[in-house]
């Protein structure tokens, strides 16, 4: 690692990894209070959790890491309450499997770890067990009591998950935590629903009988491939999509890594903003090829060191529309192709190519029109030499309700102020990496 850990974020992940060992330490203890048939099962989640989180799948709606995981750790949580912290040592070894950095495999193994132990403890208290064995029955889900109370603790085990990762964003990217929550609350909210529900039903099958748990992992099993193949199949286009924009950004040198700058300062726009995690990605993804359709525009035209001519100029407008007719029947671009046709729109209606105004244009087209400009205007050109940033800042505000949105200027002048020259950090720096364990 090159990039420094704040103090304060060590000192928090130094204080969740003492609670996740003290919580595996716990129930390692009670592990030898299990059946031989509960100790192999329990075994059994464990090594589903290690296998699936190390083959996730990653949703480009939220940018957010799929695992199974999180059904087996929350059945496995119903199943065995006192020993179910085991599990996060899976959880530390696949992110050591797939190299992760090791303060972040601790950090992500710790807090599943006390996660998982809580909500355990809390499903153990609610139901009024004593001793160190818990045995479930089938018949105690035939009550709504017992429903409730593992909805109540499929709560708590998101809330502890959410708010440690959270935590750690909020410390190491300087962002308000309700704004890090907000941000990935369409996840939570998708977790909530549908993984607890899910390790619920392996729970209940496992107690009629262990084998009956493959009635639930093959159909998965066959969903999950299809997800992978589909995810595979998905970076492979806007990997080759993102490396055509960047060769035609170099096709002029003093262009090179324009598209890369600009998505760079998307991003903390959106953040910024408070934009929620799969917007931000979708308006991200637009400003990384926003330029695209400049491969329809000659050289003679696109590299002319003077004056374009008034045809020549009308040719390089067209340059949002050849984007858009590029990248249309792409499924992966279907939500940003407003994006890249209007981020030459400006907010008084004197822009290309539709002379959208204000709210009419949307707004990822408005966030890309800042920090496209911006980027332009520090870049030096074969005839000019790039403006200070100072002056490309002071620039940009004066063109607010002008030119651009008043509130993106706002946004882009706070980050730059802020945070834009900061680089991401790379102890917990993705968005919800494990929340919910995902």
């Amino acid at each position: 690692m090159n990039e420094k850990i704040p103090r304060a974020a060590l000192l928090f992940i130094i204080a969740v990894a003492v609670l996740g060992i003290l919580s595996i330490t716990d129930s390692a203890k009670n592990f030898t209070y299990l059946s031989t048939r509960d100790r192999i099962g329990l075994l059994a989640f464990v090594l589903f959790v290690l296998l699936s989180d190390i083959y996730r799948v990653q949703l480009f709606m939220n940018n957010m890491n799929l695992s199974m995981s999180t059904v087996a750790t929350f059945g496995a949580i119903l199943l065995f309450p006192k020993q179910c912290a085991l599990v996060a040592i899976a959880a530390f070894l696949s992110d050591v499997i797939i190299h992760k950095p090791i303060i972040k495999s601790v950090f992500n193994g710790s807090q599943w770890a006390v996660t998982t132990f809580v909500s355990g403890q809390v499903w153990y208290m609610l139901r009024n067990q004593t001793g160190d064995t818990y045995v479930l029955t089938p018949q105690e889900f035939s009550n709504t009591n017992s429903i409730l109370i593992a909805l109540c603790c499929a709560m708590v085990y998101l809330l502890i998950n959410t708010t440690l990762v959270a935590t750690i964003v909020s410390i190491t990217e300087n962002v308000n935590i309700m704004r890090v929550i907000s941000t990935g609350l369409s996840g939570i909210i998708v977790q909530f629903l549908i993984q607890p529900a899910l390790g619920l039903l392996i729970a209940i099958l496992y107690t009629l009988n262990p084998i009956s748990i493959v009635l639930v992992i093959s159909p998965l099993a066959a969903v999950y491939y299809s997800l992978r193949n589909f995810d595979n199949l998905r970076k492979q286009t806007l990997k080759t999509i993102e490396r055509l924009s960047d060769i035609l950004d170099r096709r002029d040198p003093q262009t090179d890594q324009h598209s890369i700058r600009v998505a760079h300062y998307v991003r903390l726009i959106c953040e910024e903003l408070g934009l929620s995690s799969e917007l931000t990605e979708s308006i991200v993804s637009a400003a990384r090829v926003h330029d695209l359709g400049k491969i329809g525009i000659p050289d003679a035209v696109l590299l002319k060191p003077g004056k374009l001519t008034d045809e020549e100029w009308e040719l390089i407008r067209k340059h949002p529309e050849y984007g858009e007719d590029i990248l249309s029947p792409l499924s992966a671009y279907e939500e940003c192709l407003s994006a890249i046709r209007h981020h030459h729109e400006r907010w008084d209606g004197m822009g290309y190519p539709d002379g959208l105004a204000g709210e009419d244009i949307p707004l990822g087209a408005r966030i890309i029109a800042v920090a496209d400009t911006y980027d332009a205007m520090v870049s030096s050109r074969p005839y000019r030499k790039g403006a200070d940033k100072p002056d490309a800042l002071l620039e940009i505000r004066r063109q607010a309700g002008k030119q651009f949105d008043p509130k993106v200027v706002e946004a882009f002048l706070k980050v730059m102020e802020n945070r834009a020259e900061v680089a991401m950090p790379i102890s917990i720096n993705v968005m919800f990496d494990k929340q919910a364990n995902t």
